[in-house]
This record gives C-alpha cells, sequence and structure tokens, in this order.
C-alpha cells in the first residue's frame, strides 16, 4: 500500500472546513470588502477592456470572481480543486471548473489576458514551481499578465508566522525572491507591491494605516543599518504583477 503525500491528509477536508468557516460568517460582507481589496489592489493592472479572458485560478469560495464582476468583468472563470468549493461557486452563479491547477493549464495556450493567483503559490515546492509558472506563461495571450498575491517573507510581525500557520504552505517569499523566480520563468515587466490591506472607511483604519507606514519605513531603515538596502516592501502581503510579452 503506497503512503499517503501529507498533502493527502490535509487537503482531505481542508476545503470543507474552510466553507463552513466562511458561510458560517457574514459571506455578503466578506465579499464587498474584498470587492474594496480588489479595486485597490487589482484594479489598476487590470486591463481597461471589460470582456478580456480571467482566469482565477484556485477561486475558492469565488470571493475574487464576485469583485472582478462588481468592476465590470464579465468573462471570468474560476478553477479549483475542491468539489465541495466549485458546487459551492457554481450555486452562487459563477462558472467554475473542478480540476487541479496544472491539469486545466496543460491544454491552453495563449487563450487569457489576466490569470489571478490568490494565496497558492505559496503552496508548492521550489520544482513545482517552475512547472506551474512555465503553463502559467503559455496560457496567456500576448501582453496578458499574472497578478500574484502571497504572503510577504519581510515583514518581521507576521512573515514567520504566515509562512507556518499552514503545513502546506512550502515555499516563502521576499519582493527580491519573487522577482527572481518570475524573471527566471521569463515573465518581463515584473513589479512588485505591498498590498493595502486598510479597506474600510472607519476613521480608525486610516490611522493603522498611518501607523503600519511609519512601522515600514522603521524596518526599512534597520535593514539599511545592516547593509540591507534592496527589501523595500513590509506589508503583510504582496502582489506581483507579471507579463508574458
Amino acid at each position: 500500500m503506497k503512503a499517503k503525500n501529507y498533502r493527502d491528509y490535509i487537503y482531505g477536508n481542508y476545503s470543507d472546513t474552510l466553507i463552513v468557516k466562511q458561510i458560517t460568517g457574514d459571506l455578503k460582507r466578506e465579499r464587498m470588502l474584498i470587492a474594496k481589496y480588489f479595486q485597490k489592489n487589482y484594479l489598476p493592472y487590470m486591463p481597461n477592456n471589460k470582456n478580456c479572458r480571467v482566469l482565477d485560478l484556485g477561486c475558492g469560495l469565488g470571493n475574487y470572481i464576485y469583485a472582478a464582476q462588481i468592476h465590470g468583468y464579465k468573462n471570468i472563470i474560476g478553477v479549483d480543486a475542491s468539489k465541495s468549493v466549485i458546487d459551492f461557486c457554481r450555486k452562487e452563479g459563477f462558472e467554475c471548473v473542478l480540476s487541479d491547477a496544472k491539469t486545466y493549464l496543460q491544454d491552453k495556450e495563449n487563450l487569457f489576458d489576466v490569470i489571478i493567483f490568490n494565496d497558492v503559490i505559496e503552496h508548492f515546492t521550489r520544482d513545482e514551481l517552475f512547472d506551474i509558472l512555465f503553463l502559467l506563461r503559455k496560457s496567456l495571450k500576448k501582453k496578458g499578465r499574472i497578478i500574484i498575491k502571497t504572503m510577504n517573507q519581510s515583514n518581521p510581525i507576521t512573515g514567520i508566522s504566515s509562512m507556518y500557520l499552514d503545513l502546506t504552505h512550502e515555499t516563502g517569499f521576499t519582493e527580491i525572491s519573487m522577482r527572481q523566480v518570475l524573471m527566471a520563468a521569463s515573465f518581463k515587466k515584473v513589479k512588485i507591491v505591498g498590498a493595502d490591506i486598510y479597506i474600510s472607511p472607519v476613521p480608525f483604519v486610516y490611522i493603522l494605516k498611518i501607523i503600519a507606514k511609519i512601522n515600514n519605513f522603521i524596518w526599512y531603515m534597520f535593514n539599511c543599518l545592516y547593509g540591507r538596502t534592496t527589501v523595500k516592501i513590509f506589508e503583510k502581503n504582496m502582489i506581483a504583477i507579471a507579463y508574458k510579452d
């Protein structure tokens, strides 16, 4: 009898647990917040053409599909390896496919204008990374782009805890290593930005945002003190935008 991979144990109820947790919460409120998050962090890098083809790879409960639709994008497909997640998304009216990322992308070439890859890249080993990144690049149209969100290992407070919060996290990134891996996978015009998580209109949030900016500057100065001037992004999460050509 073949021994199970550790992922078999974890992913067995991973998605079902996720669904129960989010659906029993205020899903409508969660989606509206993500729509605002999308507006701040993704919309500036989305094509102006609202009919462009968008793939949400690892779509989860479809929150980013919803966010893209709210902002006028009409041609969006979600892909996830969890049947329960896909069943839920289809009931919500989203166009979705049940598949793992590599299998889905195998026969896709020059098909998508945008691929959204949220909180997924960290689940691949270093060897697996290049397999998936080359497939992603192949699946993009000319001038197509990928938008990747992942945790930021440069954050002195959340970096380590984010990495080890989930046993299925395999690889963590700083802005430097993210740029390195995307360029090695032949992506062009790579841009890395810190994700703005302060999206609530509550006045207190603006105070938190100012405090976070001050912290980020202090952390940068400490890095400079130790001779590391290249790391400049210290937000909890980072977003990478990279183009096929």
